[in-house]
């Protein structure tokens, strides 16, 4: 074989053994997120109904108590593991179970 056949020979090679590289590499990258544990803030994002937890804490809400409120006492937010989470007590799943008609007494609906 010329010498001219090895060098195209071994720029293919080359080029097979640096694709399979960044294929390889490509498919191990992984997006990272900003760590949550980083977040100012971890509250309650909705008004009514089971709570939703995050950043975008809700500053205010109507009065209006609706039957799937009743139940909210029971939840809070917090950051476990970096992340904004809802925190259920066992109480919480008493009471989806069977929701009170009436507003709670002492959770502030008139």
């Amino acid at each position: 074989m010329k010498r001219s056949g090895w060098i195209y020979i071994t720029i293919a090679v080359l080029l097979l053994i640096l694709i399979f590289f960044f294929i390889w590499e490509y498919k191990t990258w992984k997006i990272k997120e900003p760590p949550l544990s980083n977040l100012e803030e971890c509250g309650v994002e909705n008004c009514h109904g089971d709570i939703v937890c995050g950043p975008n804490i809700v500053e205010i809400c109507d009065e209006m108590f609706a039957i799937e409120d009743a139940c909210r006492q029971y939840e809070s937010c917090k950051i476990v593991d970096g992340e904004c989470v809802v925190e259920r007590t066992p109480e919480f799943y008493t009471c989806k179970s069977n929701p009170p008609q009436e507003p709670p007494v002492g959770s502030g609906f008139i």
